[in-house]
This record gives structure tokens, C-alpha cells and sequence, in this order.
């Protein structure tokens, strides 16, 4: 009985668990990290991985996003990052800002069309790892997004 139970921990143990979303150091390196995600997303699922770079208002955002309308929002958008240009990064403490420039290209409808968002995130420090917070327009948006990705 001890061998069986021996066996049985030693499998647990050595039992590979799902890949886990550790946000980066830095402020715009998380903001990074967050839109790359945002643009790979496949299925569903994947919004975990985004709402583990999230605290406060954005974690619980995701929390509350409806499978739909997260699968309206990122799984069927089919948007691509051509650049993202950080503007400027500032942190006090625990609370961080990252102004970032992000042109995307969107081929739906029947002309591929080039959109350019300037974007404030709001950072927050919990245990040493910076998360994202909140995002929000910053400066003047080419076009604004009605509907769609939240990056």
C-alpha cells in the first residue's frame, strides 16, 4: 500500500502543470507582453492568460467578460500589430503609466485600412510584478474602436 501511495505522489508530483502567464518586470514590457497576447489570442481559453497581466478594474473586466463577447471582442477580430512605439514610461512606487503608440492593420470590409491609437495604461505594482490596470485613449486617436480589442 505505501509503494502504491508512494507512486501515486511521485506521479502528481512530476505531472506537468498548464503554462502560467508571469508578467515582466517593467512597466512597458508588461503592456508589451499584453498586446502581443491580445493579438495571438485563438480561443476562448486564452483569456486567462490576458487576465493574469490584470489587476483592479481590468481583472475584473475579464472576469466578467461573457464568452461571446469575448470571442466578439478578440477571438474573431482579425487584426494585425504592424508597430508599437512606447512614448514614454513613468513610475512612483507602485503605480506606473505607460503612454504607448500601436498602428494595427484591419482587413475586414473591402479595403485593408491602417488605424493608429495612442493609448495611457495605468500600471500597478502587487508583490513586485507590474499589471496592467486600466487602458484609455491618449491624445488624439486616428480612428477609434466602436467595438473590438481592448489594447
Amino acid at each position: 500500500m505505501k509503494k502504491i501511495l508512494w507512486v501515486l505522489l511521485l506521479l502528481i508530483s512530476c505531472t506537468k502543470k498548464p503554462a502560467v502567464v508571469v508578467p515582466a518586470a517593467a512597466p512597458d514590457e508588461v503592456v508589451r507582453q499584453f498586446i502581443q497576447l491580445s493579438a495571438a489570442v485563438k480561443a476562448v481559453e486564452d483569456r486567462q492568460k490576458l487576465a493574469a497581466l490584470c489587476q483592479g478594474r481590468m481583472r475584473k473586466a475579464f472576469d466578467a467578460v461573457s464568452d461571446d463577447a469575448f470571442l466578439i471582442s478578440y477571438v474573431n477580430q482579425p487584426l494585425k500589430i504592424k508597430s508599437l512605439t512606447v512614448m514614454d514610461v513613468k513610475s512612483d512606487g507602485n503605480l506606473g503609466r505607460v503612454h504607448y503608440k500601436v498602428e494595427v492593420e484591419n482587413p475586414q470590409g473591402q479595403d485593408i485600412t491602417q488605424e493608429i491609437s495612442e493609448r495611457e495604461v495605468e500600471m500597478l505594482r502587487v508583490d513586485g510584478q507590474w499589471y496592467l490596470e486600466a487602458i484609455r485613449p491618449k491624445g488624439s486617436d486616428q480612428v477609434a474602436f466602436t467595438r473590438g480589442m481592448l489594447f
